[in-house]
């Protein structure tokens, strides 16, 4: 009952539609029932302001990639939005901690989907050399340097995806005041697309193109 409190309290603000095959969530309840310590870690993927995010995201994947790679892909919630929507795209999702690899195991089925631990400065070179598509959604999560490495090992012409914001948490340690500082720190020039969304106190930075 507290997860299914969570969820409503959460998802009482999205407008939007995300399209999500039914066995792909008795597995996010599953994992739920079976992982009561992490219950409300987890759910903080269906925040409304992150749900917003994704779907924000998902409007502007181009329809011509075959491959994707996301950076910070937490516990894989993205890649799963993602493969409903592209079923025939394979997705490699990555993150730094190997805890998010133990629960994407126990939440996906899609043979599409892959993850690996993975340090974000360490580039894409042995995880996936050459996606058509990278998404960073978790860029105020690391320092400059390693945002600057992982920005200089992608191979130019990729398009790529890059969101941050200016929440004032303590997780958040490389976040910006504006859209203007958000393209700046994130060395992004002349963006195919570049927004902003309000997500009720704070404010959500995105911005698409080609390297």
């Amino acid at each position: 009952m507290l997860f299914l409190s969570l969820i409503k309290n959460k998802w009482k603000k999205f407008r939007g539609c995300v399209v999500v095959n039914f066995d792909v969530v008795m597995k996010w309840m599953e994992y739920i029932r079976n992982n009561p310590d992490n219950a409300y870690r987890f759910s903080e993927n269906f925040w409304s302001s992150q749900i917003e995010s994704k779907k924000w995201l998902l409007e502007c994947i181009p329809e011509d990639v075959n491959s994707i790679a996301i950076f910070g892909g937490w516990y894989g919630i993205m890649a799963q939005f993602i493969a409903e929507r592209f079923p025939n795209v394979e997705i490699l999702t990555t993150d730094i901690d190997s805890k998010c690899e133990r629960v994407f195991n126990q939440i996906n089925t899609n043979i599409a989907i892959s993850f690996r631990q993975h340090d974000m400065s360490n580039g894409m070179h042995t995880v996936m050399p050459f996606p058509d598509l990278v998404i960073n959604t978790s860029s105020e999560h690391v320092t400059q340097e390693v945002y600057d490495s992982w920005w200089d090992l992608i191979p130019n012409r990729t398009k790529y995806i890059v969101q941050g914001n200016n929440l004032v948490n303590p997780e958040h340690i490389r976040t910006a005041d504006n859209l203007e500082q958000f393209l700046k720190i994130n060395r992004i020039k002349n963006p195919e697309y570049a927004g902003m969304l309000k997500c009720g106190d704070f404010y959500r930075f995105m911005a698409t193109g080609i390297k």
